[in-house]
């Protein structure tokens, strides 16, 4: 028997549960019937209101049967319709409410685990960074613009332990926003904490929107503030997205600046409010046609924001709640972002923390990219016009929109049988050429570098006024691009030995991309042609003459169709196609898996039988599985292992031509990971990640065709106690 009776100092008899460790004064029921009712016996009427309050909350009728077996019983207050009285149940973090004979469902919820402020300390620190907000606003060097729904549903509570959906998105915010920026500022060095300024504002969306945060410092007492905020919002009527968008848009120009990181999260639990009129009695055709015209504009919106700021700009959306919920437009939104930046669409159904915590450490990463290798110094980003894709290919080269340069030397890469890294005098495409235009506007950027369309010229000029501009110009030669660093604190740096990183770990790559080539052939039947090959551009350098008079280098390379351009895979993980809602958040969960080490399975045949060529059914087996897709994560993989393990290519991007037989690959931009014995790091450039880059490979990398064709080692994951670590027969 788990109960004990006993009475107070007034002679009141209590009732005492030894298992729940609660006292009430009523007597339970199994003493009532003074028998133990197993659990599964005692009655429980279901109503319609309280299986659907229990679907949402994720409560089992067991768990309401525990409640009255072992729980704490309360007067609840009576119906307010009949004016009966009801009973409450409070049994572990599950409450609740039955009829005057316990024995009707009325509702059921799970208490919310509430979170305690933090303690402030008294923070001069804190004090000076709020004044220097103030006073010098391009001191900021991080601004990041919540969206938080605010419509009525946001009252439900089936999303988390944290209470209602408007509770949970709070606690969250605080938990997984502020607390995670505050422990890594802890890892920093004194001075690099001091200078690193960031901030957050939010928009409530309701009707109109409201904004509650407006560049509030994120330390401490922003902690508090969310939890203040958990406790007072309202959540009411309806959640338009157009004017919360407008509002958050507002709020990013705030800081405007090119050192401050930017990032734009939205938070909703469905599609939105102002896609329909209540009382309307359009048709569901009608209907349809206004949501279309909505995501397009919210989409149009999203592009050219992340027109305006590029790269230092990402954007997550998340949508929780039922899966069956529409989040076609929070998808968009995502998606339209990678057009110029980075968006990213989670769909986070219960684990809403995970999903805030993994856009941090997005916006984190775009904080490490603005930031000097040794962390001393915040970097600034150009400020610059980016094209629209689609207008690019046909835009007229006006004078005024063009730097023009006039030079007539040309060099490229070359890395030698040894391995030394050297420049080589090369022709210039067309024998007239005497100098380059350059477009002011940008086609994209990268991690380091911003690229714009170029062409070799040949100038004429007035023969009255030589040092003039050119009276005439004439583009020449195949369009090309030029590449320079994103950063303003480069601009004395565009010299050979500045553009060195980027060539030599082009011609690497295509050193390595020559052996896979020449492997897939030789696995592949005779003329099979079925599998792209894969090749990285060539780039050269220029030198030219500025204006002022002064040389600088030019860094060019083929220009790619910016229509077909793709990114298949980056240097953290990310495959082309696992950018899906649910799909990618249970894939960023799989990344951070701490207590997991790589390792390879049974070794493969010897490098002795390579020659000999699966035949037969088991080859035509292995050649129905590959798509071109495949190639480049093979290619990332077979990176690794050609190399004996230093190194893993990867961040392949570029487009597939496929006029060519086989296909073809034109890369660009790659990342090498090298794995120094030395302890180097860097040694590829500021992407290289060493082990950890390898690492994060191999998480997400699934053996494909191609990795069977040629014969690659297959990867598994071991639990560990010994962290995140790349170990085993490797």
């Amino acid at each position: 028997m788990d109960w004990e009776v006993f009475s107070d100092a007034n002679g009141v008899t209590l009732y005492y549960n030894r298992r729940t460790r609660h006292t009430q004064y009523t007597m339970p029921l199994i003493l009532q019937d003074d028998q133990e009712v197993p659990t599964e016996d005692i009655t429980v009427l279901s109503s319609p209101h309280g299986r659907l309050r229990r679907s949402e909350r994720r409560i089992d009728k067991q768990d309401l049967q525990a409640a009255v077996k072992y729980g704490l019983k309360i007067e609840s207050g009576a119906d307010r319709k009949t004016g009966r009285p009801r009973w409450r149940y409070e049994y572990g973090d599950i409450v609740y409410i039955t009829d005057e004979f316990s024995r009707k469902e009325i509702t059921s919820w799970q208490q919310p685990v509430k979170i305690e402020p933090l303690l402030i300390h008294d923070s001069g620190l804190s004090r000076t960074q709020r004044i220097s907000i103030q006073q010098n606003p391009s001191s900021v060097t991080s601004h990041v613009v919540c969206v938080v729904d605010q419509s009525g549903s946001m009252r439900k509570h089936d999303v988390g332990k944290f209470g209602s959906r408007s509770e949970t998105v709070y606690t969250s915010l605080a938990l997984y926003l502020v607390k995670q920026i505050l422990e890594q500022g802890k890892q920093l060095e004194p001075e690099v904490r001091e200078r690193q300024i960031n901030v957050v504002s939010v928009v409530e969306m309701r009707d109109e929107p409201e904004v509650v945060f407006e560049a509030e410092l994120l330390d401490e007492e922003m902690f508090n503030k969310f939890l203040r905020r958990r406790d007072e919002a309202r959540s009411w009527k309806d959640g338009n997205y157009l004017p919360s968008l407008a509002a958050a848009e507002k709020l990013l120009h705030k800081f405007p600046h090119g050192g401050c990181a930017l990032q734009l999260l939205f938070l909703s639990d469905g599609k939105p409010s102002d896609l329909w009129t209540p009382g309307s009695t359009e048709t569901a055709t009608g209907r349809e046609s206004l949501h279309s015209k909505h995501e397009a504009l919210m989409r149009e919106r999203v592009r050219e924001l992340t027109r305006r700021f590029g790269k230092r700009l990402t954007v997550g959306t998340i949508g929780f709640a039922d899966e069956k919920k529409n989040f076609g437009v929070l998808q968009g939104m995502a998606d339209e972002a990678n057009s110029f930046s980075k968006g990213m669409f989670l769909h986070a159904r219960s684990d809403l923390g995970f999903a805030i915590s993994s856009l941090v450490t997005s916006l984190t990463d775009t904080m490490t990219e603005m930031t000097s290798v040794d962390g001393s110094k915040q970097r600034t980003v150009r400020d610059v016009t980016r094209e629209k894709p689609e207008s690019s290919e046909t835009a007229i080269w006006d004078l005024s929109d063009v730097y023009w340069y006039i030079g007539t030397e040309r060099w490229m890469p070359d890395i030698t049988a040894s391995q030394k890294f050297e420049w080589k005098k090369i022709e210039l495409q067309d024998k007239r050429c005497n100098g380059l235009v350059v477009r002011k506007s940008i086609l994209g950027e990268g991690a380091e570098r911003m690229v714009y369309g170029m062409y070799e010229a040949c100038f004429t000029y007035d023969e009255k006024d030589a040092s003039a501009a050119p009276s005439r110009i004439e583009m020449i030669g195949e369009p090309m691009v030029a590449k320079e660093s994103r950063f303003v604190e480069d601009n004395s740096k565009e010299t050979l030995e500045f553009h060195k990183v980027f060539a030599k770990t082009q011609a690497t790559a295509q050193r390595i991309a020559e052996a896979f080539n020449a492997k897939v052939a030789k696995r592949a039947p005779q003329g099979n042609k079925s599998i792209p090959r894969l090749e990285f551009l060539t780039c050269t350098t220029y030198l030219v003459e500025e204006n002022d008079g002064s040389m600088r280098e030019v860094l060019a390379e083929k220009r790619l169709d910016v229509k077909r351009y793709k990114k298949f895979n980056n240097n953290g993980g990310h495959v082309l196609g696992q950018d899906k809602g649910a799909n990618m958040l249970g894939m960023l969960q799989r990344n951070e898996a701490a207590d997991y080490v790589i390792e390879e399975e049974d070794e493969g045949e010897d490098e002795e039988d390579d020659a000999v060529a699966t035949g037969g059914a088991a080859m035509a087996s292995i050649l129905a599985k590959i798509v071109p897709e495949d190639v480049p994560q093979a290619f990332s993989h077979f990176s690794y292992e050609h190399s004996k393990k230093k190194m893993l290519v990867c961040d392949l991007q570029g487009v597939l031509d496929s006029t060519q037989q086989p296909h073809l690959f034109e890369l660009t931009d790659p990342v090498i990971h090298y794995a120094s014995q030395s302890g180097r790091a860097n040694v590829y450039g500021r992407t290289d990640k060493g082990k950890k880059g390898m690492n994060a490979f191999f998480r997400t990398h699934k053996c494909n065709g191609v990795c069977e064709l040629l014969k690659l080692r297959q990867w598994r994951w071991r639990r560990t106690t010994q962290g995140n670590h790349n170990t085993g027969r490797r």
